[in-house]
């Protein structure tokens, strides 16, 4: 199978439950649904406020009912986490209008994300690999624990870097910072 189809082919079977779905994988000449879907951590869908596009939303009186993201082909940690991580953060989907209903100024629908919104990631696996075990019994067991855990010291710092800057040079720099443990906390580059 291609990339994307399996999403397709779900995305359309759950277009006939009373829901509006709109997924974003399938050819969007022949079915309205197939839209891109834009995690945004706040209106308007801008690129400053987009997390990601999502694969599929289920949405109901504009609210969100699911967000789910299909991987289809290899997976890995890092994604499993960006998928987690986008869903935690975001607070509106944005779904474009079809060319039909473009009738107004605004060229998306807002679905509002709440407690209420199923949030669901499907990884397909190769039973014969080692997937299953890297994801669901290492990766899912420590994010369990580290979110019972959790405290704000463990939060990963963001540090921002001028890309006219010497870019390696200014994150061995940081790196060092962090390493050196006389640093002075108030210029840790955060």
């Amino acid at each position: 199978m291609n990339n994307g189809e399996i999403t397709a082919s779900v995305g359309e079977k759950l277009t006939n439950d009373g829901y509006n779905v709109f997924y974003d994988h399938g050819d969007a000449k022949k079915n309205k649904n197939v839209r891109a879907c834009l995690a945004l951590l706040k209106k308007p869908a801008k690129n400053e406020h987009r997390l990601s596009d999502v694969d599929i939303v289920v949405c109901k009186e504009k609210k969100v009912k699911a967000i789910i993201e299909i991987e289809e082909s290899s997976f890995s940690p890092k994604t499993i986490l960006g998928n987690i991580l986008t869903m935690m953060l975001t607070k509106y989907v944005a779904i474009k209008k079809h060319h039909e209903e473009q009738n107004d100024d605004e060229e998306h629908d807002y679905y509002d994300v709440d407690k209420g919104t199923f949030k669901l990631i499907f990884g397909i696996f190769n039973p014969n690999g080692k997937k299953k075990e890297q994801v669901k019994d290492n990766l899912e067991l420590k994010l369990k624990d580290l979110f019972t855990k959790i405290g704000t010291d463990q939060i990963p710092k963001l540090i921002l870097i001028k890309d006219e800057d010497d870019i390696r040079s200014e994150i061995i720099k940081v790196i060092k910072t962090y390493l050196n443990p006389n640093r002075n906390l108030s210029t840790n580059g955060s």
